[in-house]
């Protein structure tokens, strides 16, 4: 077991450790395993926030606790938690141009971003736009993320059943907040996220006009679980 590289023993541990049902302080690991996982995380969770503004211009920043990430050190972190929102006129009038590390999703950044969100640790996305259609670049970054474990949907777009399918599929998510209109493809959906041993906590908002009541969708969820 000690000849498993070092980057790969480093990887597992770090996933270990994000993993709240897991006490690691006191597992014991062998030789090289213990001397890796006694070693300080050098990489700490960051935010990644994705603007869609009215001039159909996409903009970015990472934050930690300290505040902006400048971008030649994004990659020193994880993503703990992504957001793609829409950003009015009023709003940008208002405060985004006082934001200092903000960065528009260029190619050569959208190659940064992808790295930076193609590790392999569990992520909470949340969707609050109604552009459509969404920047391509967007879409391609939102799609790549290989471990969604909390997903909150304010959008009723095609990237959010695209996320929320796929996410049910890998046996990811773990949370899921849907303030959408539950309609007859997101049904089944939704009841086979409830069903499954993932599901940590399950939260439904559809409005009146919801193509599936409220009292359907309950019946449902009762049923399936």
């Amino acid at each position: 077991m000690d000849r498993v590289p070092i980057r790969f023993i480093q990887e597992v541990l770090l996933q270990l450790e994000e993993n709240q049902f897991l006490d690691t302080q006191d597992r014991k690991y062998p030789s090289i395993w213990a001397e890796v996982a006694n070693k300080k995380r050098t990489r700490e969770g960051a935010d990644l926030l994705i603007y869609l503004t009215f001039e159909e211009e996409v903009l970015f920043c990472v934050f930690d606790d300290d505040g902006p990430v400048e971008l030649d050190r994004i990659g020193q972190f994880v993503l703990d938690n992504v957001f793609v929102e829409d950003l009015g006129e009023q709003e940008e009038h208002d405060w985004i141009w006082e934001i200092e590390e903000l960065y528009p999703v260029t190619k050569k950044n959208f190659h940064l971003l992808h790295s930076l969100i193609r590790k392999p640790f569990p992520c909470h996305l949340e969707f609050n736009f109604q552009t459509d259609p969404i920047d391509p670049l967007v879409q391609r970054l939102c799609l790549a993320i290989p471990w969604v474990a909390g997903l909150r949907l304010n959008s009723q777009m095609p990237l959010s059943m695209d996320i929320l399918t796929r996410s049910v599929e890998r046996g990811t998510l773990k949370y899921l907040f849907c303030h959408v209109d539950v309609t007859v493809l997101l049904l089944p959906v939704l009841l086979r996220f409830v069903a499954s041993e993932k599901m940590d906590k399950f939260e439904a908002t559809p409005s009146d006009d919801s193509p599936i009541s409220y009292e359907a969708l309950l019946n449902g969820v009762i049923d399936a679980v």
